[in-house]
């Protein structure tokens, strides 16, 4: 049953980057960072907003390859609702960096006009089903924000997240070919 809800969004995705090229970049990122829709939303205007700052190095961790969330508490940690990091390949950040700042409201609206149906909640859903084939689930708990932040804390200042990263890297890749 999820392959087929995975099949759907990935054909979904196809669709609407095929007629809406303008939030191309968004729907690729939100499809390969496993963020919810408003945290994807708030972490790509962070990116553009930053870079136009030159303070994206505050944010993106090029030697991780990975989009620190934890150092903005109050966007992305909250009580029940986390995110701490996300591994991104920097082309795609990079690719983020050129854009306008977008709005829920304004993908909805466009969507809507083209005739599709609003599944940004289920690229989060599928990420995670997709990554079942390359981490363990307490690896997708970990970048999806599902563990406290203790918890957190011990395993992102580790050896073993170089390991991590480069496993979630490669499975992104495959992700993106899709």
């Amino acid at each position: 049953m999820m392959s087929k809800n995975n099949e759907n969004v990935d054909t979904w995705v196809k669709e609407v980057l095929a007629k809406l090229p303008t939030f191309r970049e968004f729907i690729i990122y939100a499809k390969l960072c496993g963020l919810r829709k408003e945290e994807s939303i708030q972490s790509y205007n962070l990116i553009i907003e930053l870079s136009k700052e030159n303070r994206l190095n505050g944010y993106f961790n090029e030697a991780t390859s990975c989009l620190e969330h934890f150092k903005y508490p109050k966007i992305f940690i909250r009580h029940t609702k986390n995110a701490y990091i996300s591994f991104i390949p920097k082309e795609v950040v990079l690719e983020i960096t050129q854009k306008d700042m977008i709005t829920y409201e304004a993908i909805r609206k466009r969507l809507e006009k083209q005739g599709f149906k609003i599944k940004l909640k289920l690229l989060r859903s599928a990420w995670a089903t997709f990554m079942q084939k390359y981490l363990t689930q307490s690896e997708i708990d970990l970048l999806q924000g599902r563990i406290n932040q203790s918890i957190f804390m011990q395993h992102y200042f580790s050896p073993s997240i170089q390991e991590l990263k480069a496993r979630t890297l490669n499975a992104i890749q495959q992700l993106n070919n899709i």
